[in-house]
């Protein structure tokens, strides 16, 4: 089994976190106040951004659930 993406991504200009989970997908989608599951309700697509490429606020109000997950 592959290992699930862990980091911001990008979906029609709003930016969220993507982290595994014990879900039956395997990974949520989050913002700084909700999470999805598998993404359903969030997004249809996304693709992921580099951590350093992330505006300095998205990183100061999310950064956080991806310092949790490690």
């Amino acid at each position: 089994m592959s290992e699930v993406y862990r980091g911001f991504v990008i979906s029609e200009g709003a930016y969220l976190v993507q982290v595994p989970d014990d879900s039956q997908w395997g990974f949520s989608l989050c913002s700084d106040d909700q999470s999805w599951p598998g993404g359903i309700g969030a997004a249809r697509t996304w693709k992921p951004v580099r951590r350093e490429d992330v505006p300095p606020e998205v990183e100061e109000a999310m950064g956080w659930i991806l310092d949790a997950a490690d």
